[in-house]
C-alpha cells in the first residue's frame, strides 16, 4: 500500500512538473519574437504591390524610446512598382541606414488616428534628399496589439475605412533648409490586405523548462517500473 502511494505521489508530481514547464513555457513565448507577414497587400491606387514580414521584440518594449521604434528588430518589405513612374519596386531592409530618422518604426494605437497601429519603413535617403515610404496603417483595438498580439490577423486600413490613417507607399523629398518634407508622389492601398501573425519564437528558457518537466515523466515512469506487485495498467487509471 505504501508503494502505491508512494508511486502515486512521484507521478501526481510529475504531470505538476510537467505543467509547470508547459505553462512557463507558454508564457516566455509570449515575450519571444514575434513575426507579422503582409497578406493580399496588392491593390494599391497606381497597381503597386507589398510582400514580406517584419518582426517586432516585446522584451525590448519597455525601454523602447517613444514611438516604439526600439521593438522592430526585422524587417524585409518588397514592393512592385505599378503604373506611376515616381514609384517603382524597391525594397525596405532591417540591413538599410542612413535614413531620415528612423528606417522602420512603430506607433501604437493613438486615439486621433481612430484605432490605427502605424508601422512606416524607410529607404536610406538619396543625395537628392529623397526617399521612399511604406505606411502600414493596421486596425487594432488594443494599443500593444502589434507588440503583444491577441489575434492571429489584423485588418490594414483602406480609406474605405473612414480612419484619418491610411495604407500607403510615398515617395518623398526632404528638404533641411526648412526641416519640411514635401510629397512627391503617392498611393493608398485601395482594398484588401492584412497582417497576420506568425508563432512567437519562444526563448531558450522555455525549451529548458520544457526538457525538465519531460526528464520529471520520465523518471518517474522508471520509479513506477520498479515497484515491486504492480501492473502498469493499475495507476494509469486512477485519477
Amino acid at each position: 500500500m505504501n508503494g502505491s502511494r508512494s508511486i502515486q505521489s512521484v507521478v501526481s508530481h510529475s504531470i505538476a512538473a510537467t505543467f509547470f514547464a508547459l505553462t512557463a513555457g507558454s508564457a516566455n513565448a509570449q515575450i519571444g519574437q514575434v513575426t507579422w507577414t503582409l497578406n493580399g497587400v496588392s491593390q494599391f491606387a497606381s497597381g503597386e504591390s507589398a510582400s514580406g514580414s517584419f518582426t517586432v521584440d516585446p522584451a525590448m518594449a519597455p525601454g523602447a524610446p517613444p514611438g516604439t521604434a526600439g521593438v522592430m528588430v526585422a524587417w524585409e518589405i518588397a514592393v512592385a512598382g505599378g503604373t506611376n513612374p515616381l514609384i517603382p519596386s524597391v525594397t525596405f531592409s532591417g540591413n538599410d541606414s542612413g535614413c531620415l530618422l528612423f528606417c522602420a518604426q512603430l506607433s501604437n494605437n493613438r486615439s486621433h488616428d481612430g484605432g490605427a497601429s502605424l508601422v512606416i519603413f524607410r529607404t536610406p535617403l538619396s543625395p537628392d534628399n529623397t526617399y521612399y515610404q511604406l505606411g502600414l496603417a493596421i486596425f487594432a483595438t488594443a494599443p500593444d496589439a502589434l507588440i503583444f498580439p491577441t489575434s492571429e490577423e489584423l485588418p490594414l486600413i483602406t480609406p474605405d475605412f473612414h480612419i484619418p490613417a491610411s495604407t500607403n507607399i510615398a515617395f518623398e523629398q526632404y528638404d533641411p533648409s526648412a526641416n519640411q518634407v514635401r510629397p512627391l508622389a503617392r498611393s493608398d492601398l485601395q482594398a484588401g490586405g492584412s497582417v497576420v501573425i506568425a508563432a512567437a519564437v519562444p526563448e531558450p528558457a522555455a525549451v529548458e523548462l520544457l526538457v525538465a518537466g519531460l526528464a520529471v515523466i520520465g523518471a518517474g515512469c522508471v520509479m513506477r517500473r520498479s515497484a515491486p506487485g504492480t501492473r502498469p495498467s493499475q495507476l494509469v487509471l486512477k485519477s
